[in-house]
């Protein structure tokens, strides 16, 4: 089989349908978006077939370029539309990136022809999916020297918050690729976005919820943290990372929930493991068992978590809210540990994966994560700056988790049916993981980034436990 071959066909600026009115012009970063939120992009791709075959070969040529083209069409015009609700993503950051400038300079676009592969042949769960993957998606990258872009093969514009890039198959089948800036806002708030364009696209506007903009700088303003970038031992160029995939399907993961039944912490914590959590504990273990084949000296392990604090602030915020509205919890394994008496059984023990009680430590650390850590944080940044101190000490050893499962991916319908797949493109933190609900039912597929060679040794401690 050929090379996939990615043509740009067009590259232009979408703007807002209809100009910010002067008294939204200025969008403030809150207080978690300036210390949180890392200087990265966050790259995701959703595929569509054409029908319920991209591989048939029964449609005409012409039908199915004026099919597409009516589609990309559809996708513009939705997008400019859109974008009147989510200004900020439409302009520029200001002040040294504590402000943004919404002043409707617009979102980059571009248009690519995909030839010489089928969308079903790209959609296929190949582990390493970088080199495909990055084609599909805009050519923007994350910077570790804390700017937002870098320019890049067919250019960027520098500073821009969200970029979108179409993909059109020869089949009829489309990918549609997005990155947007990470210092505006988290995963729940692309979601938002993403299922705002699409009952645009398809005309649902009963759908429609916007954004809200009233929470994040009001509950968490601006704060002068001197030098605290939580995110720096883990920041890594792109280039230097692959992405993998692994699935977990329905029947792996009640196998990984039965291994924890007679966890003496979840068992304390009263409620059987989640999808989640198994899966979490799983990798965040076989991490452990990675590091230490290379390293049998490191005993200090961290798992770092992302919680989303809308649901647990009292009262709770919309799930609307639009910005970085999370924060992190940080579950501690070192040989001192529960049932670990010294040293020896520690190293003994760390080879079975029934043994250590990460499930009970990953549930403890979010449960402190509630409306009174909330309350704390907002009164004051030592909370933040205390909780991380492992992490930015180097104390210990830490593995990054998103997950990204619940939230309706799945549903971004933009008027020719619900996407067949969603992944996530290389983001520029090494040893993270982010999860995501598979399209086909309960599973979960684990997007990892690592360095080639952690990932060669990562995926061998994987791959024997299966």
């Amino acid at each position: 089989m050929e090379r996939m071959k990615v043509e740009l066909v067009l590259k232009q600026t979408i703007k807002p349908s209809i100009e910010t009115p002067p008294h939204s012009k200025t969008f403030k970063l809150s207080f978690l978006d300036q210390h949180l939120a890392p200087p990265i992009y966050i790259p995701f791709t959703l595929y569509y077939e054409f029908g319920n075959n991209s591989n048939s070969t029964s449609h005409c040529h012409d039908y199915l370029e004026e099919a597409c083209k009516c589609r990309v069409e559809v996708i513009k015009q939705s997008l400019s539309e859109t974008l009147t609700r989510y200004y900020p993503l439409a302009g520029r950051m200001k002040d040294g990136e504590l402000a943004v400038n919404c002043n409707d300079e617009g979102v980059e676009y571009f248009e690519t022809r995909v030839s010489n592969i089928r969308l079903s042949q790209v959609i296929v769960r190949s582990p390493d999916h970088n080199s495909v993957l990055r084609q599909l998606l805009p050519p923007c990258k994350s910077s570790c020297d804390g700017s937002m872009s870098i320019p890049f093969d067919y250019g960027f514009k520098s500073k821009t918050l969200l970029a979108v890039q179409v993909n059109v198959f020869e089949c009829g089948g489309m990918v549609i690729g997005m990155c947007m800036a990470h210092k505006l806002a988290d995963a729940s708030s692309l979601f938002t976005f993403i299922a705002d364009w699409a009952a645009r696209a398809r005309g649902a506007t009963e759908d429609i919820k916007g954004p809200s903009f009233d929470f994040s700088y009001t509950l968490f303003p601006q704060k002068d943290v001197n030098d605290f970038k939580p995110f720096d031992p883990m920041l890594r160029r792109e280039e230097e990372l692959v992405t993998k995939c692994f699935v977990f399907s329905a029947p792996k993961i009640a196998q990984l929930k039965k291994r924890n039944v007679g966890n003496i912490i979840c068992q304390r914590n009263s409620s059987a493991c989640t999808r989640v959590e198994a899966v979490t504990s799983f990798l965040w273990k076989r991490y452990m068992d990675s590091v230490r084949a290379k390293n049998p000296s490191v005993e200090n392990f961290g798992a770092l978590c992302t919680v989303n604090l809308r649901p647990r602030i009292t009262p709770p915020l919309p799930g609307n809210s639009f910005g970085n509205i999370y924060s992190f919890a940080i579950a501690l394994s070192a040989p001192s540990d529960d049932n670990y008496n010294n040293d020896d059984e520690f190293r003994k023990d760390i080879s079975s994966p029934n043994d250590l009680n990460l499930v009970g430590k990953i549930r403890d650390a979010i449960k402190k994560v509630g409306d009174k850590y909330t309350r704390r944080l907002q009164s004051s940044e030592d909370e933040l700056v205390n909780d991380v101190k492992p992490l930015t000490s180097g104390e210990a050893i830490f593995f990054g988790f998103s997950s990204w499962c619940r939230f309706p991916i799945y549903e971004a319908d933009f008027g020719w049916g619900k996407p067949v797949w969603a992944s996530i493109g290389t983001i520029a933190l090494q040893n993270t993981a982010f999860l995501m609900d598979a399209g086909s039912g309960d599973g979960i597929e684990a997007f990892v980034n690592m360095t080639r060679e952690d990932m060669d040794e990562f995926e061998i401690k994987l791959l024997a436990d299966q």
